[in-house]
């Protein structure tokens, strides 16, 4: 069996594991606090301010979505040259998908599922490029493994991914999810689907179709 098939257990098994990890963080009890006169405070989950990347009430930075500006960004890919992400669309759009980590089953079939659309999406201009928190060094390895044709980036402090607002809870992982960009840096759709490899493949094939499609 290929490295890349019935992978959908170990993800699961991964991700229970960062889900009991996540509840042993929210196992304290928390001193209790005592209101002042002004009334209990709450904590609130609406947005401050408007616009792409806005921040709720606890700092967290909520998910890019259609129709939000991406922000710039510039990122050592696995040979450790820079990569911005003006330069991923300076011949035209692109598709960029964060996912977990290198070598784990589920981002294994995502990323073969896209290496097998890359002569597509070549033809139809689109770039391609993977972001994760690993080291350039392990983007080499994983990219040679399986013979993967796009670039790689490492964003090992997870700015990038916090500006994407797709870090997993309380900071643990990496959501999955796939854009796709115009040259403006204005994202024209999104994906989010952590276990079905399939609905990211099914996106980036209706950006390959949009893009060929006569203006």
């Amino acid at each position: 069996m290929s490295p890349w098939n019935g992978g959908a257990e170990g993800d699961r098994t991964l991700d229970l594991r960062i889900a009991n990890a996540t509840l042993s963080h929210l196992s304290y009890r928390p001193t209790r606090w005592k209101p002042v006169r002004m009334g209990v405070r709450k904590a609130r989950d609406s947005s401050i301010g408007a616009g792409p990347g806005k921040q709720n009430a606890l700092n967290i930075r909520g998910m890019l979505d259609t129709g939000d500006k991406a922000p710039e960004f510039t990122l050592p890919d696995q040979d450790g040259h820079d990569i911005s992400l003006t330069a991923l669309l300076k011949d035209g759009p692109a598709i960029l998908y964060f996912y977990p980590a290198d070598f784990t089953p589920g981002c294994t079939r995502e990323a073969c599922s896209i290496r097998d659309l890359h002569r597509e999406l070549t033809r139809a201009g689109i770039m391609v490029a993977g972001v994760s928190p690993q080291s350039p060094e392990s983007h080499k390895r994983f990219r040679e493994k399986h013979s993967l044709p796009f670039s790689l980036l490492a964003d090992e402090t997870k700015e990038v991914i916090k500006m994407f607002g797709v870090n997993g809870p309380l900071g643990f992982w990496v959501q999955r999810v796939t854009y796709l960009l115009d040259q403006n840096r204005v994202i024209r759709g999104r994906v989010k689907a952590h276990f079905s490899i399939a609905e990211h493949e099914t996106f980036i094939r209706r950006a390959i179709e949009l893009q060929k499609a006569p203006v």
